[in-house]
């Protein structure tokens, strides 16, 4: 008796065990028809925009069968030469001098609360906030 007791009760475990694998196949299946039907939107989305292309290019071929050769094409124009700017010695220090973190000043930093500023974390020295108008920066 107990024999066929256990052995029902693998059998609803294997049933179970059946189930769940239905359950996930049936998912699979799901997962799947949503993609073939995404799929199937990408490939019409496609076909319309190589449509639009075919057209666009036969609107081109007609217009230039309409204008023929009376269109001439200009040679470029030379372009002026761009002065390079190299900056000076002096010009070196001041920007290097406000590239270093500036010492924290609590009256600077109240003058900028008050006037509606807003610190946010410096993306070039990790560890700092600056503000966002004047610049100011301190240990975050």
């Amino acid at each position: 008796m107990l024999d066929l007791a256990h052995e029902d009760t693998l059998l609803d475990v294997k049933r179970q065990e059946l189930i769940a694998r239905l359950a996930e196949g049936h998912q699979v299946i799901d997962a799947l028809t949503a993609r073939q039907s995404a799929m199937g939107r990408k490939i019409d989305e496609t076909l319309e925009n190589v449509q639009r292309l075919r057209e666009q290019v036969k609107a081109i071929d007609t217009v230039m069968g309409l204008v023929g050769s009376e269109v001439s094409v200009q040679p470029q124009r030379p372009t002026a030469r761009v002065l390079e700017v190299v900056p000076t010695a002096a010009d070196r220090q001041e920007v290097s001098a406000s590239l270093k973190p500036q010492r924290f000043r609590p009256l600077a930093y109240l003058k900028c609360m008050s006037a509606g500023h807003v610190f946010m974390n410096s993306r070039s020295m990790p560890g700092y906030v600056t503000c966002r108008r004047c610049h100011a920066r301190r240990k975050g």
